[in-house]
């Protein structure tokens, strides 16, 4: 096929007459939110993220920051924009089958998916950004055409099923973890009663003793620091300490986790979809109802995961003991379906108009925005631009999410008063639809 050849009369880009404003909406919110986790790990250590005791954050600000959004963000940002995108992908499938044949519609989807997956590699490699989610998205998006036409019941039983194996896997690493720690302590103190090991036992408890030691603060510490002398260097240094994340991100850890827990979130969205959940047909009581339920739950199941981290200091092989089962999935899909209908009900009160026209805009550019999420981090944080990296208090990180907000928000409104399309919203759809696409708007 021949550059700028249409795939068929019919077939083209959807107008902006056709978008549903209200999801959208639910697009530039998650956006949005997704700053929230992925800046911690743009300006500090990974190591500090999830540890209050290498910076002794246990008071004050910082320690109410770490509160505030891993109980009510983390994780549940990400979930609501993989539901959307889930969604997203089907709508885009119902009106492509609806104007042609499946195969254009099928031609269409891949493309679109492929083209995500190379962009994903670029933005985690040369933009070096290892929770991209655009290379996972366009793998699981992969799989999500063969199963557009599922009734919704099959949906939200795959969805059903999905969480609780996630749940079971987690729960069982959990106690797997734990189960190790106390074998180990047990070869450990029998050593020190003068007991003879064999050989098997040496190897166990040798191999133990080296990963408690690498556990332990000072260890990690220093371990943190090797981090940010490297994020502070050069493009270069920034990159060899990166890449090796990514490639292990985009192999291991995308088919053993990741793959699982953005299919549970599309599958879910797909059901709300086709359901009319997620475009506001259904009542403001139905969604009164679903978010009592699911804030109560998830917010409390938040609570429960960050209490229990804080009490056992930390120290991960005792987590089994407090939490006795993985609250993760549950709460994280739970809370998003909080924030979803929430953010529903104000919809239809027909208040904040202004805000959600903003909202809007911000969620037409979901890619360009979520790439510029990555380039102003890097810029501020990493050593070939300000180099800002774990130099900022936890809480002050996100006076830099507010800024960046303010300006996407300003930046996107008044773009698409000029244009139909984000930047890499244009260049997306050129390389799918594979013919001119005009990025100026038509009046």
């Amino acid at each position: 096929m021949e550059p700028n050849t249409p795939l068929s009369p019919s077939i083209a880009p959807t107008p902006d007459t056709q978008r549903i404003q209200l999801l959208d909406v639910l697009r530039g919110f998650a956006l949005l939110g997704i700053l929230l986790m992925n800046i911690p790990y743009f300006s500090m250590p990974y190591q500090q993220v999830y540890d209050l005791r290498l910076e002794d954050e246990f008071s004050g600000p910082n320690y109410y920051t770490f509160w505030v959004i891993n109980g009510f963000f983390e994780g549940t940002m990400r979930s609501l924009f993989s539901i959307l995108f889930g969604a997203g992908c089907l709508l885009l499938m119902i009106r492509l089958e609806s104007k042609d044949s499946a195969i254009s519609a099928a031609d269409i989807h891949y493309r679109r998916m492929i083209w995500l997956i190379l962009f994903g590699m670029i933005h985690a490699y040369l933009l070096q950004w290892p929770g991209d989610i655009l290379y996972l998205y366009g793998m699981v998006g992969l799989f999500l055409f063969p199963i557009r036409h599922w009734k919704p019941k099959f949906l939200m039983r795959a969805a059903i099923i999905l969480v609780l194996l996630l749940t079971i896997k987690d729960t069982g690493f959990m106690y797997s973890f734990r189960d190790e720690y106390r074998a180990g302590l047990e070869l450990n103190d029998k050593q020190e009663k003068g007991d003879t090991l064999d050989k098997e036992e040496l190897a166990t408890l040798k191999e133990w003793k080296e990963d408690r030691d690498k556990s332990s603060v000072d260890s990690i510490r220093a371990d943190a620091a090797k981090v940010k002398d490297e994020i502070q260097g050069s493009w270069i240094s920034s990159f060899s300490k990166i890449a090796p994340t990514s490639f292990k991100f985009e192999t291991t850890e995308v088919y053993t986790s990741m793959f699982w827990d953005a299919l549970l979130a599309m599958l879910l969205g797909m059901w709300l979809f086709k359901t009319g959940w997620l475009t506001g047909q259904k009542s403001q009581k139905s969604y009164l109802i679903l978010l009592i339920i699911s804030y109560s739950i998830g917010f409390f199941l938040g609570w429960w995961q960050i209490r229990s981290l804080i009490a056992i200091n930390f120290e991960w092989h005792l987590f089994a003991d407090e939490t006795y089962i993985s609250p993760y999935h549950i709460r994280r899909i739970l809370t998003a379906l909080g924030h979803m209908s929430l953010l529903i009900l104000i919809w239809k009160s027909g208040i904040l108009k202004g805000l959600f026209n903003v909202l809007s805009a911000v969620g037409r550019m979901a890619f360009s925005n979520y790439i510029g999420q990555t380039i102003f981090c890097t810029i501020i944080f990493y050593g070939f631009g300000f180099g800002y990296f774990g130099e900022l208090e936890r809480y002050e990180i996100y006076f830099v999410v507010a800024g960046i907000w303010i300006f996407q928000m300003v930046f996107s409104y008044f773009w698409l008063r000029n244009y139909q399309y984000g930047p890499l919203e244009w260049v997306w759809r050129r390389l799918t639809y594979w013919q001119k696409i005009s990025i100026k708007k038509v009046n």
